[in-house]
């Protein structure tokens, strides 16, 4: 039988009396202390562990405000970028994971940003340089509707105002543009044609229609389209110089050919029909030279190769000159000839230049002016410049004819003014005589009722 032995505790304790020590000990039986013991144990365990679940929450509850706060930031930041605030940006007080997490996030908007500006640079540049463009550019999607387009569209295509979300043919009432546009959504290459469009002059228009291509998938068409009426209208001019100078001298050469196999002929030896025929030829070879003439002086004041010998000149002796010069002819159509006050005594210009402008002026009034009609020259001085006109009350111009009285090589009534003879190219001397003068030249006319010439020039250069 085994021995138990009874379990005892001792308390000792040391208490100092007098000057020794005495050493008191105490017996507790284990029966007595270790429920005591194991009381106090317990509540001290619960004590704990409610301390540990009440720090973990706190602690749980702070990093959950935490990380909250740091979701809360981000979502601010990325929900004003979505709105186009590209400033705003998280402000980064932390340290570790969070801090990190705000200062990628900050790292990202400022690289989107700066993305996003940079698109928008170039799409502000892009829309600057096709606004500018003198070409019309109109950009169509699949289903034929106008996703751009610029202002020159209006003028070359005839576009509507705000054509952007109509479809072409709404937005043009060109049907040979819709024409191009759909046979360029279904070609693999671009269309080019010639378009004649009659908004309200009529235009001659080169189109060129691209189809664009993402992940070459046709996505709609880029038409660009240029004027091309200056071009054909030059081309048409060149071929009227040609003709009218070919028509020109191919008659005084005609004359001159005739009349110089006549000479030619034994029999052609009398005096008085030598002198005349030899006079003849040599109107005709005048009036070659003065057309030669005309071309050469035209060429040098377009070159600006003419030089300007300035000089005090009495504007009414140049008018007298000029008047004195076509008097037979003035008297010849019993045109009344009214010369008023000039406004100024003297001015200083070039006196070459301003007698040839007052010649051609008065010349072609006196060409188109009728019997007894009415030839009148006045001028003005108006602050420092004067002002000449000369006006007539002859056949007049036609509004059609009007804007391009000062065109190169371009004459109004073609079987009018072969017989009133002419090349075409006074006026447009005139102009350029006038501008190089550093003034300026007007015409107003009525068909039927005369014509308007004012010059404006300055009185001192």
């Amino acid at each position: 039988m085994r021995n138990r032995v009874a379990l005892r505790l001792f308390l000792i304790q040391l208490v100092v009396i007098g000057g020794g020590v005495a050493c008191f000990l105490l017996l507790i039986p284990a029966s007595v202390l270790i429920p005591h013991i194991a009381d106090k144990l317990w509540w001290t365990c619960i004590l704990t562990v409610v301390g540990m679940i009440l720090l973990a929450v706190l602690v749980s509850t702070a990093v959950a405000s935490y990380v909250a706060y740091v979701i809360e930031q981000v979502k601010h930041v990325t929900r004003a970028m979505m709105a186009g605030d590209l400033d705003d940006r998280i402000s980064v007080s932390w340290s570790g994971v969070s801090g990190e997490l705000g200062l990628a996030v900050n790292t990202m908007a400022e690289v989107l940003t700066e993305r996003v500006r940079q698109e928008r640079r170039e799409q502000s540049q892009l829309k600057t340089i096709i606004a500018s463009m003198q070409e019309a550019v109109v950009v169509v999607d699949n289903d034929g509707f106008i996703i751009l387009s610029n202002p020159a569209s209006q003028t070359l295509l005839g576009m509507s105002a705000s054509p952007v979300g109509l479809p072409i043919a709404a937005a043009c009432r060109s049907v040979e543009l819709a024409q191009l546009i759909e046979k360029a959504l279904t070609s693999t290459e671009g269309m080019r044609a010639e378009l004649k469009l009659p908004p309200i002059a009529p235009l001659i228009v080169s189109a060129q229609a691209t189809p664009w291509r993402v992940d070459n998938n046709v996505q709609g068409v880029v038409v660009v389209g240029y004027d091309l009426t200056p071009q054909r209208q030059l081309e048409e001019v060149q071929r009227e110089f040609v003709a009218n100078v070919s028509h020109e001298l191919k008659t005084p050469l005609t004359a001159i050919r005739g009349y110089a196999e006549t000479l030619q002929n034994e029999d052609a030896t009398e005096p008085v029909m030598t002198r005349n025929f030899v006079n003849i030829i040599a109107r005709n070879a005048e009036q070659m030279q003065f057309m030669v003439e005309d071309l050469l002086r035209l060429s040098k004041l377009e070159a600006g190769r003419t030089q300007l010998v300035m000089e005090e000149v009495a504007v009414a002796d140049v008018v007298s000159e000029v008047i004195a010069r076509f008097h037979p002819h003035i008297q010849e159509k019993k045109i009344d000839c009214q010369v008023k006050p000039l406004g100024v005594d003297i001015i200083r210009t070039d006196y070459r230049m301003l007698t040839h402008i007052i010649n051609n002026l008065v010349d072609n009034a006196v060409k188109y002016s009728r019997e007894g009609d009415t030839l009148r020259i006045s001028g003005r001085q108006q602050g420092d410049d004067w002002t000449l006109e000369i006006a007539d009350t002859g056949v007049g111009i036609s509004s059609e004819e009007l804007p391009r009285v000062f065109e190169r090589f371009w004459r109004a009534d073609r079987s009018r003014t072969r017989a009133t003879g002419g090349s075409g190219l006074g006026l447009a001397i005139v102009r350029q005589m006038v501008s190089q003068l550093r003034g300026s030249i007007t015409v107003a006319s009525q068909e039927g009722k005369g014509t308007i010439f004012t010059i404006c020039l300055p009185m001192g250069m």
